[in-house]
Protein backbone atom coordinates (compact mmCIF):
# COMPACT_ATOMS: atom_id res chain seq x y z
CA UNK A 1 0.00 0.00 0.00
CA UNK A 2 1.31 3.39 -0.93
CA UNK A 3 0.15 6.93 -1.60
CA UNK A 4 0.98 7.93 -5.18
CA UNK A 5 1.46 11.39 -6.62
CA UNK A 6 -1.17 12.02 -9.25
CA UNK A 7 0.21 11.92 -12.80
CA UNK A 8 0.65 15.37 -14.35
CA UNK A 9 1.51 14.41 -17.92
CA UNK A 10 -2.09 14.26 -19.13
CA UNK A 11 -5.45 15.95 -18.66
CA UNK A 12 -8.41 13.58 -18.47
CA UNK A 13 -10.98 16.16 -19.47
CA UNK A 14 -9.02 17.35 -22.50
CA UNK A 15 -8.35 13.75 -23.53
CA UNK A 16 -12.01 12.68 -23.45
CA UNK A 17 -13.06 15.78 -25.37
CA UNK A 18 -10.45 15.12 -28.05
CA UNK A 19 -11.46 11.48 -28.32
CA UNK A 20 -15.14 12.38 -28.57
CA UNK A 21 -14.45 14.67 -31.54
CA UNK A 22 -12.25 12.20 -33.39
CA UNK A 23 -14.26 11.07 -36.41
CA UNK A 24 -11.75 8.32 -37.20
CA UNK A 25 -12.49 6.17 -34.13
CA UNK A 26 -15.33 3.70 -33.69
CA UNK A 27 -16.77 5.54 -30.71
CA UNK A 28 -17.66 8.54 -32.85
CA UNK A 29 -20.33 9.98 -32.69
CA UNK A 30 -21.67 7.93 -29.75
CA UNK A 31 -19.09 9.25 -27.30
CA UNK A 32 -19.69 12.80 -28.53
CA UNK A 33 -23.42 12.38 -27.89
CA UNK A 34 -22.76 11.13 -24.35
CA UNK A 35 -19.83 13.41 -23.58
CA UNK A 36 -21.65 15.52 -21.01
CA UNK A 37 -22.50 12.46 -18.91
CA UNK A 38 -18.96 11.07 -19.12
CA UNK A 39 -17.37 14.39 -18.18
CA UNK A 40 -19.79 14.77 -15.28
CA UNK A 41 -18.74 11.30 -14.11
CA UNK A 42 -15.08 12.31 -14.19
CA UNK A 43 -15.85 15.48 -12.27
CA UNK A 44 -17.78 13.72 -9.51
CA UNK A 45 -14.98 11.11 -9.18
CA UNK A 46 -12.53 13.94 -8.49
CA UNK A 47 -14.99 15.84 -6.29
CA UNK A 48 -15.43 12.74 -4.12
CA UNK A 49 -11.62 12.37 -3.86
CA UNK A 50 -11.79 8.82 -5.17
CA UNK A 51 -14.08 7.67 -2.34
CA UNK A 52 -15.77 4.69 -3.98
CA UNK A 53 -18.55 4.69 -1.42
CA UNK A 54 -19.63 8.10 -2.71
CA UNK A 55 -18.98 7.88 -6.46
CA UNK A 56 -22.12 7.14 -8.46
CA UNK A 57 -22.07 4.90 -11.51
CA UNK A 58 -22.63 6.71 -14.81
CA UNK A 59 -25.29 5.19 -17.07
CA UNK A 60 -24.02 5.00 -20.62
CA UNK A 61 -25.26 2.91 -23.56
CA UNK A 62 -23.91 -0.67 -23.62
CA UNK A 63 -22.40 -0.05 -27.05
CA UNK A 64 -20.42 2.91 -25.73
CA UNK A 65 -19.33 0.86 -22.71
CA UNK A 66 -17.84 -1.76 -25.02
CA UNK A 67 -16.15 0.90 -27.14
CA UNK A 68 -14.51 2.57 -24.14
CA UNK A 69 -13.17 -0.78 -22.99
CA UNK A 70 -11.79 -1.33 -26.49
CA UNK A 71 -10.12 2.10 -26.35
CA UNK A 72 -8.42 1.05 -23.10
CA UNK A 73 -7.15 -2.15 -24.71
CA UNK A 74 -5.80 -0.26 -27.73
CA UNK A 75 -5.38 3.46 -27.00
CA UNK A 76 -5.14 5.91 -29.88
CA UNK A 77 -3.15 9.15 -29.78
CA UNK A 78 -5.90 11.02 -27.93
CA UNK A 79 -5.46 8.75 -24.90
CA UNK A 80 -1.86 7.69 -25.37
CA UNK A 81 -1.27 8.45 -21.71
CA UNK A 82 -2.65 4.96 -21.01
CA UNK A 83 0.32 3.37 -22.75
CA UNK A 84 2.64 5.70 -20.85
CA UNK A 85 1.02 4.65 -17.58
CA UNK A 86 1.58 1.02 -18.57
CA UNK A 87 5.22 1.58 -19.47
CA UNK A 88 6.21 4.14 -16.86
CA UNK A 89 3.96 3.03 -14.04
CA UNK A 90 6.46 0.69 -12.40
CA UNK A 91 6.57 1.26 -8.66
CA UNK A 92 8.89 0.00 -5.93
CA UNK A 93 5.90 -0.94 -3.81
CA UNK A 94 2.47 -1.94 -5.08
CA UNK A 95 0.13 0.90 -4.04
CA UNK A 96 -2.71 -1.56 -3.50
CA UNK A 97 -1.13 -4.40 -1.48
CA UNK A 98 2.42 -3.40 -0.54
CA UNK A 99 4.29 -6.10 -2.47
CA UNK A 100 7.48 -5.45 -4.42
CA UNK A 101 5.68 -6.41 -7.62
CA UNK A 102 4.23 -4.30 -10.40
CA UNK A 103 3.73 -4.36 -14.12
CA UNK A 104 -0.05 -4.05 -14.40
CA UNK A 105 -2.64 -1.29 -14.44
CA UNK A 106 -5.52 -1.77 -12.03
CA UNK A 107 -8.92 -0.28 -12.78
CA UNK A 108 -9.60 0.92 -9.26
CA UNK A 109 -13.32 0.91 -10.03
CA UNK A 110 -13.57 -2.14 -12.33
CA UNK A 111 -14.32 -1.37 -15.94
CA UNK A 112 -16.79 -4.26 -16.12
CA UNK A 113 -19.07 -2.56 -13.61
CA UNK A 114 -18.07 1.08 -14.18
CA UNK A 115 -17.32 1.31 -17.93
CA UNK A 116 -17.50 5.10 -17.92
CA UNK A 117 -14.17 5.10 -16.05
CA UNK A 118 -12.45 2.61 -18.40
CA UNK A 119 -10.08 5.26 -19.78
CA UNK A 120 -10.19 7.72 -16.87
CA UNK A 121 -6.57 8.22 -15.85
CA UNK A 122 -7.28 8.73 -12.15
CA UNK A 123 -8.98 5.32 -12.14
CA UNK A 124 -5.86 3.58 -13.50
CA UNK A 125 -3.48 2.60 -10.71
CA UNK A 126 -0.10 0.87 -11.28
CA UNK A 127 -0.25 -2.38 -9.33
CA UNK A 128 0.95 -5.96 -9.11
CA UNK A 129 -1.11 -9.06 -9.83
CA UNK A 130 -3.13 -8.37 -6.69
CA UNK A 131 -5.53 -6.62 -9.07
CA UNK A 132 -6.51 -10.12 -10.26
CA UNK A 133 -7.05 -11.36 -6.71
CA UNK A 134 -9.22 -8.68 -5.16
CA UNK A 135 -12.98 -8.86 -5.43
CA UNK A 136 -15.15 -6.28 -7.18
CA UNK A 137 -16.67 -5.26 -3.85
CA UNK A 138 -15.57 -1.66 -3.33
CA UNK A 139 -17.32 -0.72 -0.09
CA UNK A 140 -19.72 -1.94 2.57
CA UNK A 141 -22.62 0.53 2.93
CA UNK A 142 -23.70 -1.16 6.17
CA UNK A 143 -20.33 -0.26 7.73
CA UNK A 144 -19.67 3.48 7.45
CA UNK A 145 -16.25 4.24 6.02
CA UNK A 146 -15.54 0.66 4.95
CA UNK A 147 -14.11 1.04 1.45
CA UNK A 148 -11.00 0.59 -0.65
CA UNK A 149 -8.26 3.14 -0.12
CA UNK A 150 -7.35 5.06 -3.26
CA UNK A 151 -3.59 5.54 -3.88
CA UNK A 152 -4.11 8.82 -5.75
CA UNK A 153 -6.38 10.43 -3.17
CA UNK A 154 -6.09 8.95 0.34
CA UNK A 155 -3.30 10.70 2.23
CA UNK A 156 -3.72 8.22 5.10
CA UNK A 157 -1.67 5.82 2.95
CA UNK A 158 1.40 7.84 3.97
CA UNK A 159 0.93 6.59 7.55
CA UNK A 160 1.79 3.20 9.02
CA UNK A 161 -1.42 1.20 8.70
CA UNK A 162 -0.55 -2.52 8.73
CA UNK A 163 1.60 -4.89 10.76
CA UNK A 164 2.41 -8.57 10.95
CA UNK A 165 1.72 -10.42 14.18
CA UNK A 166 3.66 -13.52 15.25
CA UNK A 167 2.34 -16.08 17.71
CA UNK A 168 3.70 -19.45 18.91
CA UNK A 169 7.22 -18.18 18.33
CA UNK A 170 9.71 -20.73 17.12
CA UNK A 171 10.74 -22.24 13.78
CA UNK A 172 7.23 -21.90 12.30
CA UNK A 173 5.10 -19.29 14.11
CA UNK A 174 1.54 -18.35 13.27
CA UNK A 175 1.47 -15.21 11.11
CA UNK A 176 -1.50 -12.86 10.88
CA UNK A 177 -1.97 -9.34 9.54
CA UNK A 178 -3.60 -6.50 11.42
CA UNK A 179 -4.31 -2.80 11.14
CA UNK A 180 -2.54 -0.33 13.41
CA UNK A 181 -5.31 2.25 13.83
CA UNK A 182 -7.39 2.34 16.99
CA UNK A 183 -11.14 1.76 16.89
CA UNK A 184 -11.98 5.46 17.06
CA UNK A 185 -9.85 6.48 14.07
CA UNK A 186 -11.99 7.77 11.16
CA UNK A 187 -10.10 5.57 8.67
CA UNK A 188 -10.20 2.41 10.78
CA UNK A 189 -13.01 0.79 8.78
CA UNK A 190 -11.41 1.71 5.46
CA UNK A 191 -8.08 0.17 6.45
CA UNK A 192 -9.73 -3.00 7.73
CA UNK A 193 -11.81 -3.29 4.55
CA UNK A 194 -8.77 -2.76 2.31
CA UNK A 195 -6.79 -5.27 4.34
CA UNK A 196 -9.51 -7.90 3.91
CA UNK A 197 -10.41 -7.26 0.28
CA UNK A 198 -6.89 -6.74 -1.13
CA UNK A 199 -3.89 -7.40 1.10
CA UNK A 200 -4.92 -10.66 2.75
CA UNK A 201 -5.77 -12.14 -0.67
CA UNK A 202 -2.11 -11.98 -1.71
CA UNK A 203 0.75 -14.22 -0.58
CA UNK A 204 1.96 -11.67 1.96
CA UNK A 205 1.59 -14.06 4.92
CA UNK A 206 3.57 -16.74 3.09
CA UNK A 207 6.26 -14.19 2.22
CA UNK A 208 6.51 -12.99 5.83
CA UNK A 209 6.64 -16.59 7.08
CA UNK A 210 9.48 -17.22 4.63
CA UNK A 211 11.38 -14.21 5.93
CA UNK A 212 10.92 -15.49 9.49
CA UNK A 213 12.37 -18.83 8.44
CA UNK A 214 15.44 -17.04 7.07
CA UNK A 215 15.71 -14.95 10.22
CA UNK A 216 15.67 -18.08 12.38
CA UNK A 217 18.29 -19.76 10.20
CA UNK A 218 20.63 -16.76 9.83
CA UNK A 219 19.42 -13.44 11.30
CA UNK A 220 21.49 -11.18 9.05
CA UNK A 221 19.66 -12.51 5.98
CA UNK A 222 16.69 -10.43 7.13
CA UNK A 223 18.12 -7.87 9.56
CA UNK A 224 21.59 -7.01 8.36
CA UNK A 225 22.72 -5.52 11.67
CA UNK A 226 22.22 -8.90 13.38
CA UNK A 227 25.52 -10.25 12.09
CA UNK A 228 26.57 -9.56 15.67
CA UNK A 229 24.40 -9.73 18.76
CA UNK A 230 23.04 -6.47 20.22
CA UNK A 231 24.38 -5.79 23.70
CA UNK A 232 20.98 -5.09 25.21
CA UNK A 233 17.28 -5.39 24.50
CA UNK A 234 17.15 -1.62 23.95
CA UNK A 235 19.91 -1.91 21.35
CA UNK A 236 17.93 -4.64 19.58
CA UNK A 237 14.90 -2.35 19.43
CA UNK A 238 17.05 0.46 18.04
CA UNK A 239 18.50 -1.64 15.24
CA UNK A 240 15.06 -3.01 14.32
CA UNK A 241 13.72 0.54 14.14
CA UNK A 242 16.70 1.56 11.99
CA UNK A 243 16.03 -1.41 9.70
CA UNK A 244 12.39 -0.43 9.38
CA UNK A 245 13.34 3.15 8.57
CA UNK A 246 15.64 1.93 5.80
CA UNK A 247 12.90 -0.34 4.43
CA UNK A 248 10.42 2.55 4.49
CA UNK A 249 12.84 4.81 2.64
CA UNK A 250 13.91 2.24 0.07
CA UNK A 251 10.33 1.27 -0.81
CA UNK A 252 8.82 4.73 -0.42
CA UNK A 253 6.11 3.34 1.83
CA UNK A 254 5.39 2.56 5.47
CA UNK A 255 3.12 -0.26 4.33
CA UNK A 256 5.35 -2.44 2.20
CA UNK A 257 5.52 -6.13 3.01
CA UNK A 258 8.98 -5.53 4.47
CA UNK A 259 7.68 -2.76 6.72
CA UNK A 260 4.81 -4.97 7.89
CA UNK A 261 7.36 -7.66 8.75
CA UNK A 262 9.69 -5.45 10.79
CA UNK A 263 6.79 -3.74 12.54
CA UNK A 264 5.72 -7.19 13.68
CA UNK A 265 9.23 -7.93 14.92
CA UNK A 266 9.06 -4.80 17.06
CA UNK A 267 6.18 -6.13 19.14
CA UNK A 268 7.33 -6.48 22.76
CA UNK A 269 6.80 -10.23 23.01
CA UNK A 270 8.71 -10.80 19.76
CA UNK A 271 11.59 -8.55 20.85
CA UNK A 272 11.80 -10.50 24.11
CA UNK A 273 11.90 -13.81 22.23
CA UNK A 274 14.48 -12.58 19.72
CA UNK A 275 16.81 -11.19 22.37
CA UNK A 276 16.67 -14.40 24.38
CA UNK A 277 17.25 -16.50 21.25
CA UNK A 278 20.17 -14.33 20.11
CA UNK A 279 21.89 -14.90 23.45
CA UNK A 280 20.96 -18.57 23.74
CA UNK A 281 23.60 -20.79 25.40
CA UNK A 282 26.29 -21.87 22.95
CA UNK A 283 24.81 -20.04 19.98
CA UNK A 284 27.35 -18.79 17.41
CA UNK A 285 27.15 -15.19 16.20
CA UNK A 286 24.69 -15.01 13.26
CA UNK A 287 23.91 -18.69 13.72
CA UNK A 288 20.45 -20.31 13.96
CA UNK A 289 18.13 -18.96 16.64
CA UNK A 290 16.65 -22.37 17.40
CA UNK A 291 17.77 -25.96 17.11
CA UNK A 292 16.52 -27.11 13.72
Amino acid sequence: MKRLDRPVFFNDDAAIIALSNNELVNSYPLLRDNLAAVRAGYQQYAAMNGDVSQIQNVPIPPELAALLKAHYASPNQDIEFIDKLRLDGEVKTCPMCGSAGGGTLDHFMPKADYPCFSIFGMNLVPACKCNLLRTDVLSLPAHPGARLLHPYYDDILRERLLRARFRDLGPVPKVTLHGTLDAAHPFRNAVEFHLTQVVRRTRVKEWIAGEWSKLVLKPSLVIRALKTNPGSRAELVDLLEEERQEVDESTGSKNSWGSMLVTGLLEDSVVDWLFAALWGPGRAQNGPLVNL
